[in-house]
């Protein structure tokens, strides 16, 4: 049985990878402008 904290950290732990990929993608679409400019 989960206790609502435990079941919040996991999600955390499931979303922090696609957070950093998401802002990854977006600091390289930041480079991909610089670049074009």
């Amino acid at each position: 049985m989960f206790t609502p904290s435990s079941t919040l950290s996991a999600n955390v732990q499931r979303l922090a990878p696609e957070r950093g990929a998401s802002l990854r993608a977006m600091n390289q679409g930041k480079e991909r402008l610089r670049s074009s400019e």
